[in-house]
């Protein structure tokens, strides 16, 4: 019985680890690619949408962070973190 279950926790686990680093794939160049397009917003209203994605993108990046803590990975990638936004405005 315990054995079962050590090989779920392991398959949970794999599949978690996996999902995050495909996750962490498709996330680097989406919030490069807003972070650009942040930097080149021709209107306050573009740039307040471009805010709103890069901060949704970087709310589900420390959610795949968590998840990489939680099933042992230490060496998960991080996005690249997006330049400094506040002489934009």
């Amino acid at each position: 019985m315990i054995s079962a279950a050590r090989e779920t926790l392991r398959a949970v686990l794999a599949m978690a680890r996996a999902t995050a680093h495909e996750i962490f794939n498709l996330l680097t160049p989406l919030m490069g690619r807003l972070a650009l397009l942040l930097q080149r917003a021709p209107d306050p209203e573009t740039r307040r949408l471009l805010e709103s994605a890069l901060r949704s993108s970087e709310s589900i990046q420390r959610i795949v962070e968590k998840m990489t803590q939680i099933t042992g990975v230490d060496h998960a990638p991080r996005a690249a973190d997006p330049p400094d936004r506040s002489g934009l405005r």
